[in-house]
C-alpha cells in the first residue's frame, strides 16, 4: 500500500465510502448534506439529535468522522459500513421531520393556527345548539317566540361569553383599540417595518410558531399580520354578536336609534396613536436630542399622565375635560409618592393612602410643572407627528407659578449669625463663604456659581463682576447662562467684601491658574446651583433658622429692602440686581460703574463684618 502523511489509503472503496488506515485503526467519513445541516441548525439546543451533527462549538458538522477501531482493512470496511448505515438512518429521520425553520413549514403553522382560531371564534353556533335544549324546555308553551336572534340559546351563550371575558367591551361598535390593531395589521401585511407599530406583534408570532431564525421571521411577518388580522376580525364578529344579543334583550327587540356623534367627539380612524405610544416616542426623541439625563425627570411625570389618562387611550380622544381631570388628580398626589410607597403602588393607590393618613400633597408649582410638560408633549405631537393630535387639551391649564411662602430678606441678626458660621470657610478660600458674601450684592446663586476668574474686573479702584454669557473676546461661552437678557450687567462689589480680602482671594485663584472662581462647584445637568443650593438650605435650617421665608434668594430680597432704606431709586436697584428693562439697563455700562458703586456702597448691613 502506498502511504501519505501517515495515512494508509485503501486499495478499494465500498460504495462511496473511503476507508483510511493510520497503521493502528481505520476511520470512516461521510459528508453531511446541506439540507440536513439546515435542519440541525434549527433544532432546539436540548434536542438529543444534535449530538451527532453538531460540533463542540455549536456549529453544524460538514463531515461526520468516526474510528472503526480496526487495523485489518476488511474488518474496517465491515464496521464502517455499519456506521454509515446508522448515519443514513439518522439523516433520513431528520429529513422526514422537515426543517422547522423552512419558510413553507412556518407558513403552514401560521395557516393552521389561523384556521383553528377562526373556527373557534365562529363556533358559537355549536355553543348555542348545546344551550338550545335548555332554553326550549324552560320556555312556556303559551309564550310567543322571542325576537330574531334570541332563539337557539342565544341569550345563555351571550351571558356566558361575557362572564368568561369580564374585561371585554359590551359595545355593539368596534372598540377603538381593536380598530387600531386591525388597521395596523392591515398595513403590516405589505411588509417593511410597519409590524413595529403593532403592540405585542413579535410575542404573539413566537407563541404561534415558536423560536425561528430571524431571516425566516422577517419572511413570514407579512403573512402572520394578515392571519392575525383575520383572527381578530372573526373574534370581533363573535363579540359583537354577543353584545347585540344582550342589547336586543334589554331593548325588547327594538334596535336603538342611530344618534350622530356630538360635534368634536372622537371618531376612530386609521393611524390613531395611543397616549403610551406618544409619550414613548417623545421620550425617545428627547433622549436622542439631549441624552438620557435630560429626560430622566420626565419619566415620573409621564408615568402620572399614562395612569390618569390610560396608556391605551387614543391621543385624539383626550379632550379638555380629560386634561382637567388629570390636573385634579395631580393635586391630590402625595409628595414623594415613589419614595414613600415604591413603584409597585399606583398613584391612585397613593392618593387613597394620602387621604387616609393626611399626607402633604404636590405643591402648586409641581402640578404646574406636570401640566406644562403634558402641554409640551401634545405640542410636539401636533408639530412633529402628522395626524397624531389635532388639538392640545392641556394648553393654558398649567396656570401661573405661585410662591409657596412669602419670601423676605435676611435681618441684621440673621446675617451676623450666618457669617459667623461661614467664617470658618474664609481662610480656606471656599465657595461656602465667598458665594454668600457676593450674594450681598443681590446676585442670583446660579450667576455666582458659574463665575470665571476673568469675570472679576477692575475699573480704576472699583472691583466689579461682569455677568455675561460672552467671554473677553466676545464669543459666547456655552458653559454659562443667565436667566434673562436683563441679567447681563456690571455689578460693583460692595466695600464689605473688598475689606474682607476679596481681591486677594481672586488673585490667589489666578495664581493657581484656576479658570473657575469656585472650582469646587460642579454643575448637575447643566444647573450650576443645584448642589450648593441643597447644602445652603440645610445649613441655613441648622445654623440660622428653619423659617421657610428665608432662603438663598433672600439676599436679592434684602438688596431691594436695604436699598430702599438707603434711599436708592428703583432704577438704580434694577440696574444692580438685573431687574431693569433692557432700554434702561443699557444706560449703566462702564461709564456709569462709578455711579453704581457709590450707590451700592450706601447700602448698610448693620453690624455685619466679613
Amino acid at each position: 500500500m502506498a502511504t501519505k502523511k501517515g495515512l494508509v489509503r485503501p486499495r478499494r472503496k465500498v460504495g462511496d465510502q473511503w476507508v483510511e488506515l493510520d497503521g493502528r485503526t481505520a476511520n470512516v467519513r461521510m459528508a453531511v448534506p446541506g439540507d440536513v445541516r439546515a435542519i440541525v441548525a434549527a433544532l432546539p439546543s436540548d434536542d438529543p439529535r444534535r449530538a451527532l451533527f453538531v460540533r463542540a462549538d455549536g456549529k453544524p458538522k460538514v463531515e461526520l468522522v468516526r474510528t472503526t477501531r480496526r487495523r485489518d482493512q476488511d474488518d474496517a470496511e465491515r464496521v464502517g459500513a455499519a456506521i454509515k448505515a446508522e448515519w443514513k438512518r439518522a439523516i433520513a429521520a431528520l429529513r422526514a421531520t422537515g426543517n422547522p425553520q423552512d419558510v413553507a413549514a412556518v407558513l403552514a403553522r401560521i395557516e393552521d393556527w389561523r384556521e383553528r382560531a377562526i373556527a373557534r371564534a365562529q363556533g358559537y353556533d355549536v355553543d348555542i345548539a348545546i344551550l338550545d335544549f335548555t332554553a326550549t324546555m324552560e320556555r312556556a308553551a303559551d309564550r310567543p317566540p322571542p325576537a330574531p336572534g334570541l332563539d337557539h340559546g342565544g341569550p345563555e351563550w351571550a351571558r356566558l361569553y361575557f362572564t368568561e371575558r369580564p374585561q371585554t367591551s359590551r359595545d355593539v361598535t368596534p372598540p377603538p383599540e381593536t380598530f387600531r390593531r386591525v388597521e395596523r395589521l392591515r398595513t403590516a401585511e405589505t411588509g417593511g417595518e410597519a409590524w413595529r407599530d403593532v403592540q405585542g406583534f413579535e410575542e404573539t408570532l413566537s407563541q404561534v410558531v415558536g423560536a425561528i431564525d430571524h431571516r425566516v421571521r422577517a419572511a413570514v411577518r407579512p403573512a402572520f399580520a394578515k392571519a392575525w388580522r383575520e383572527v381578530l376580525e372573526a373574534e370581533e364578529v363573535e363579540r359583537r354578536l354577543a353584545a347585540r344579543i344582550l342589547a336586543i334583550m334589554s331593548d325588547h327587540a327594538t334596535p336603538a336609534p342611530v344618534v350622530p356623534p356630538a360635534p368634536g367627539a372622537y371618531e376612530v380612524r386609521h393611524g390613531d396613536r395611543t397616549v403610551g405610544e406618544l409619550l414613548d416616542a417623545y421620550l425617545a426623541a428627547a433622549k436622542a436630542a439631549r441624552g438620557e439625563a435630560a429626560v430622566k425627570e420626565s419619566k415620573a411625570i409621564f408615568r402620572a399622565i399614562k395612569e390618569f389618562l390610560g396608556e391605551e387611550t387614543p391621543v385624539r380622544a383626550v379632550k379638555r375635560d380629560d386634561a382637567r381631570r388629570v390636573r385634579e388628580a395631580l393635586q391630590r398626589v402625595p409628595t414623594n409618592a415613589v419614595k414613600r410607597f415604591g413603584t409597585n403602588v399606583t398613584l391612585s393607590e397613593a392618593i387613597e393612602r394620602a387621604d387616609k393618613d393626611d399626607l402633604p400633597r404636590l405643591t402648586h408649582n409641581s402640578v404646574k410643572n406636570y401640566m406644562t410638560n403634558a402641554a409640551m408633549v401634545w405640542n410636539w405631537a401636533i408639530d412633529e407627528r402628522e395626524g397624531w393630535a389635532d388639538l392640545n387639551p392641556f394648553k393654558g391649564l398649567a396656570g401661573e407659578a405661585k410662591d409657596s411662602v412669602r419670601r423676605r430678606g435676611f435681618r441684621d441678626a440673621e446675617l451676623v449669625k450666618l457669617f459667623d458660621h461661614l467664617s470658618q470657610y474664609k481662610a480656606q478660600g471656599l465657595a461656602r463663604f465667598w458665594v454668600p458674601a457676593l450674594a450681598l450684592n443681590g446676585c442670583r446663586l446660579s450667576e455666582l456659581c458659574q463665575l470665571r476668574t476673568t469675570d472679576v474686573k477692575m475699573h480704576g479702584d472699583i472691583v466689579y463682576l461682569d455677568l455675561s454669557e460672552f467671554d473677553a473676546d466676545g464669543r459666547r461661552d456655552q458653559s454659562k447662562s443667565l436667566k434673562t437678557l436683563n441679567s447681563e450687567r456690571f455689578v460693583p462689589v460692595h466695600p464689605l467684601l473688598v475689606e474682607a480680602g476679596f481681591k486677594d482671594f481672586v488673585a490667589k485663584r489666578r495664581n493657581d491658574k484656576s479658570e473657575r472662581l469656585f472650582p469646587e462647584i460642579e454643575p448637575y445637568k447643566g444647573d450650576w446651583s443645584h448642589y450648593f443650593s441643597k447644602w445652603f438650605g440645610e445649613m441655613l435650617d441648622d445654623v440660622v433658622s428653619d423659617d421657610p421665608a428665608i432662603v438663598f434668594h433672600s439676599f436679592r430680597h434684602g438688596l431691594r429692602q436695604r436699598g430702599r432704606t438707603a434711599g436708592l431709586s428703583r432704577e438704580i436697584l434694577d440696574a444692580i440686581g438685573g431687574w431693569a428693562k433692557r432700554s434702561t439697563g443699557e444706560k449703566y455700562g462702564l461709564d456709569e460703574i462709578v455711579d453704581l458703586h457709590a450707590h451700592n456702597a450706601r447700602i448698610s448691613f448693620g453690624a455685619l463684618h466679613l
